[in-house]
């Protein structure tokens, strides 16, 4: 007997066809919501900036993977200078080359110091502090 003839077993694959697609939507809704979750979280860390004046020591500059990385240590941290498409910044290496140690600059920042995926609070600008003294360097 041929397919089109039973349209009993036609139906039976219809429905077992519309649960697996149901299925499908049901996995990927959440993948979807994990995704968007991941967003809100990337963003509530990496969007907000902040400020401080800190006393730049040393500074180093290397290249990983064909980038090069701006290092900036300070006597209670070490912090990056990197572009950044979230904040629309593309003059790292113009920023880094501004910057002379040891100093005291007055900072902005955005993002965590993650040691485990090699990641620092990246520097959005520096100025310098004048007739600050720079203290804390060895």
């Amino acid at each position: 007997m041929s397919f089109s003839t039973h349209p009993n077993r036609r139906r039976s694959i219809v429905r077992e066809l519309a649960t697996m697609v149901w299925e499908l939507i049901c996995e990927f809704k959440y993948i979807v919501i994990g995704v968007l979750i991941l967003l809100v979280v990337g963003f509530a860390v990496y969007w907000p900036t902040h400020t401080a004046t800190v006393t730049i020591c040393d500074k180093q500059a290397t290249a990983k993977n064909g980038d090069n990385q701006y290092r900036l240590d300070t006597p209670t941290a070490t912090y990056e200078i990197s572009d950044s498409d979230l904040h629309l910044r593309y003059d790292s290496a113009d920023l880094y080359r501004k910057i002379h140690t040891p100093g005291v600059y007055k900072i902005e920042y955005y993002g965590l110091r993650l040691s485990f995926f090699s990641e620092f609070k990246n520097i959005l600008s520096a100025t310098p502090v004048p007739n600050a003294k720079p203290t804390g360097c060895k």
